[in-house]
């Protein structure tokens, strides 16, 4: 199914009907999902574990201790993303760049009892595929018009996209850069 993302409302591909939209709370990373009549159905967060598996020493403070978080209202984790660093940037093979963060470009993400792969396409857009290839949804930014054209595989829920988008931003925030 086609749709568009703009100013955090999922619409129909056609922008006549929204489905769902991201509201952000106001400090935190916290995001609620809301439905099309504005009920919260979904929340995500970013967590940090206390005891990330497979990390050590100066690794131990990269994105691979952070865990991006899409449940139901009553607590229950629907999705749940890993981030990781891009081929070439590993801390641990190339040592930590002096002026910024190691980019990040793809995330393992858990939903519904299978694996899939969360992956940055270039600058402007994100493919959710399963382990075998299989697309299941793609967001592509819509440039200077501004907002998403979102393909998703029919069994995904509109609130669903919308963490799933939100996982996405989460990604790009990874590479920003840090201003002190």
């Amino acid at each position: 199914m086609k749709y568009v993302m703009k100013s955090g409302m999922l619409y129909d591909g056609d922008q006549k009907k929204a489905l769902a939209r991201v509201k952000r709370e106001f400090a935190g990373s916290e995001r609620k999902i809301l439905s099309a009549d504005g009920a919260p159905v979904l929340r995500t967060e970013i967590r940090r574990p206390d005891n990330p598996a497979g990390t050590s020493g100066s690794t131990g403070n990269g994105v691979r201790s952070v865990e991006y978080i899409l449940e139901d209202m009553a607590g229950c984790v629907c999705a749940a993303a890993q981030p990781d660093y891009a081929e070439g940037e590993e801390p641990e093979r190339t040592g930590w760049p002096p002026y910024r963060m190691p980019k990040v470009d793809h995330a393992h993400l858990r939903m519904d009892g299978r694996e899939y792969n969360l992956a940055m396409k270039g600058g402007a857009g994100y493919l959710l595929s399963e382990l075998s290839g299989k697309e299941v949804l793609r967001i592509l930014h819509r440039g200077i018009t501004g907002g998403w054209d979102i393909d998703a595989a029919d069994k995904l829920r509109p609130e669903t996209i919308c963490g799933l988008f939100v996982f996405c931003r989460y990604m790009e925030r990874e590479n920003e850069i840090v201003i002190v």
